[in-house]
């Protein structure tokens, strides 16, 4: 492990992947960034949970947001899993996403999901989270619903404690996010 590859590291693509979100439209997408955001979703269950990361006057600290993620997974009880709306094809995401805008309630929803930081995706399955980190297997099995395609930056959590990064390539470089598969290492590294 090199902590010199750290501060030599560009970190001008960043801007589009925290924050970022890929809107589809028809024929061609658009993409929104909002640098000023001030929560994450979390999706556990095929549900959606808005989740502050900043109080207004300074970040949650680490008791707190254990406090939140705990309440999120005490709820549990299975939702719509609409994020398997994102792995359509682009034009026909565009068209189900347009008939969700009809309702107020659903354009708030909407709004909160393509403002956020990233996602945490939460599953209640063990194992390889790499392999699981896509919507299902290739035998169709939809038991991963929780993703939405189009957030910047994605962290798959499993059961075990495993994880995974899920980012949407379009926003940044594959080698910006490099650096990402150390992460492990890093939270076990105490320093230079």
């Amino acid at each position: 492990f090199n902590w010199e590859e750290i501060g030599t590291t560009n970190t001008e693509p960043y801007k589009r992947l925290f924050g970022g979100h890929r809107i589809p439209g028809l024929k061609i997408d658009s993409y929104k960034f909002s640098p000023h955001s001030n929560h994450i979703v979390v999706m556990n269950a095929g549900n959606l949970y808005r989740v502050p990361v900043h109080t207004g006057q300074r970040p949650v600290t680490p008791q707190e947001m254990y406090s939140l993620l705990h309440r999120v997974l005490e709820r549990g009880q299975e939702g719509a899993s609409l994020g398997l709306l994102t792995a359509l094809d682009r034009d026909d995401w565009y068209r189900a996403r347009e008939h969700l805008k009809v309702s107020a309630v659903n354009r708030v929803s909407l709004a909160t999901i393509e403002e956020c930081m990233f996602a945490v995706c939460i599953d209640n399955w063990a194992g390889n989270v790499l392999k699981q980190s896509r919507f299902g297997d290739r035998n169709g099995n939809f038991k991963y619903f929780n993703r939405w395609f189009g957030i910047g930056c994605q962290t798959v959590i499993s059961a075990d404690g495993g994880f995974a990064w899920s980012t949407e390539h379009s926003l940044i470089d594959g080698g910006s996010i490099g650096l990402f598969k150390d992460i492990p290492r890093l939270l076990e590294y105490p320093g230079p």
